[in-house]
């Protein structure tokens, strides 16, 4: 296994291998306790009304019954005040050296530009999901 480096590791949610197992082990022997936990770590625009709805016969589960929110307002959005200024894909070009930092917060003045023309790729009707 190739060691973290320390300033990398003392930013780290997880901060050591003994942490992922504890956490594992509880994610098995709790489930609910240990779900119930990693949600309130999210923002919801409505909470779940259950954590796990099981059927273990009818191999149907369900988790977070009843719940709604935004998945990337939790994962950008809320994030923007404090790392808006942060860069959140690198963009290569063609040529050798060619890079862009492309942050939430980014404003490009052409919108011949390679990340405006993805962002329109994206909004074509063959893009959508």
């Amino acid at each position: 296994m190739i060691p973290v480096k320390p300033h990398i590791a003392a930013k780290a949610h997880v901060k050591s291998m003994e942490q992922y197992r504890e956490m594992y082990r509880r994610s098995i022997e709790q489930p609910e306790e240990f779900w119930r936990e990693q949600a309130a770590i999210l923002d919801w625009y409505h909470p779940p009304s259950s954590i796990l709805d099981a059927e273990p016969k009818e191999v149907d589960f369900a988790w977070y019954s009843g719940g709604r929110l935004n998945a990337c307002y939790n994962c950008v959005d809320r994030h923007l005040a404090a790392h808006g200024d942060k860069t959140a894909i690198l963009w290569v070009g063609d040529e050798p050296g060619e890079y862009r930092g492309i942050t939430p917060c980014t404003r490009w003045s052409s919108p011949a530009s390679p990340p405006s023309r993805c962002a329109d790729a994206s909004s074509t009707p063959a893009a959508r999901w």
